[in-house]
């Protein structure tokens, strides 16, 4: 079995796999059935992340006899034509993996929008631009409540009186809060955490990062996990950081090629800058994050240069 490979396993397992990470997981699964050390590790990863028994193969072929007819006709032929050649554990975990599949919600905002989504629990999560999340279709009284995002949301969380915990998953952080208001972004392997109200625990996923285990965030706390795993934790002002909520994107002496990044972002065109010049700009003002035509006339006026959208980008010349 790949590095690659055992690495989705274990994030599996751990309910921690995007969308597109359980599909490439499946297909590699489904092109090696008959690798005789997938059941082994597969066994092993069941028993370490879930402290419970491996399934035997009767009772996975007992799971399988008792699901298989009460799912969706067209899905079962493709899947489980190939899940009955392969043996015990690799059975169960399709099974798990099907299951788990259609219990999720995935919700998603596109380009130049924004999205306002109410949780089973009545939390509310207000999506940003070209952002994504995910949660259980339904929430147990006696299980956590936890949430995947790729992007960027805004989270307003209702404080239960089972003090049932809310954790946000990123590709390397998880936050964990009971009550409370903060702002996430999770872009280009970048998770930044920002806190309005209350208070919220930090964890990074990857165990070897003693530095970002239990880290408590205050109102006004301002945490960074790079892809490369560097920390920082500083003091910020929260509404230039939250104030996309409003249709707003609020810039302090900000680099070219930080706006550029943004509106590639939010508007999903990429943005070229044909001088260097114009490189070395820096904006302080405020942008819309819903109406492109606007932004760039607003970048022609306050630094005199032409900003156009030409096929497929978004031009920055003088």
């Amino acid at each position: 079995m790949s590095y690659r490979s055992q690495q989705l396993l274990q994030k599996y397992f751990a309910r921690q796999c995007s969308r597109d990470e359980l599909e490439e997981l499946l297909n590699y699964l489904q092109k090696h059935p008959q690798a005789e050390e997938h059941e082994e590790i597969i066994q092993q990863l069941w028993q370490e992340l879930h402290d419970t028994k491996p399934l035997s193969s009767q009772q996975s072929e007992n799971i399988y006899e008792q699901l298989s007819t009460r799912l969706p006709q067209r899905r079962s032929l493709a899947t489980w034509k190939i899940a009955a050649s392969i043996t015990g554990a690799m059975l169960g975990f399709l099974v798990v993996y099907y299951l788990w599949m259609n219990s999720m919600v995935t919700q998603t905002a596109g380009f130049a929008e924004t999205r306002t989504i109410v949780l089973p629990d009545q939390s509310t999560i207000v999506l940003n631009a070209n952002s994504s999340v995910k949660y259980e279709r339904q929430w147990q009284i006696d299980s956590p409540r936890q949430i995947w995002l790729e992007g960027e949301a805004y989270f307003s969380v209702q404080h239960l009186a089972n003090h049932q915990s809310f954790t946000v998953y990123t590709n390397n952080l998880a936050v964990e809060v009971l009550g409370t208001e903060f702002n996430v972004q999770n872009r280009r392997g970048t998770t930044q955490v920002t806190l309005d109200e209350g208070k919220v625990k930090l964890n990074s996923l990857d165990a070897a990062l003693n530095d970002v285990t239990d880290v408590i965030l205050r109102p006004g706390e301002q945490a960074t996990l790079t892809e490369d795993d560097n920390f920082t934790l500083v003091a910020v002002e929260t509404d230039p950081v939250t104030s996309w909520r409003n249709y707003k994107l609020l810039f302090n002496d900000a680099p070219m090629a930080e706006v550029a990044q943004t509106i590639e972002d939010l508007y999903g065109l990429p943005v070229i800058i044909e001088s260097d010049s114009i490189t070395q700009l820096k904006l302080t003002g405020t942008l819309p994050n819903n109406d492109m035509r606007m932004l760039l006339a607003l970048l022609q006026e306050i630094f005199g240069i032409q900003a156009t959208e030409e096929d497929g980008q978004i031009r920055l010349r003088e």
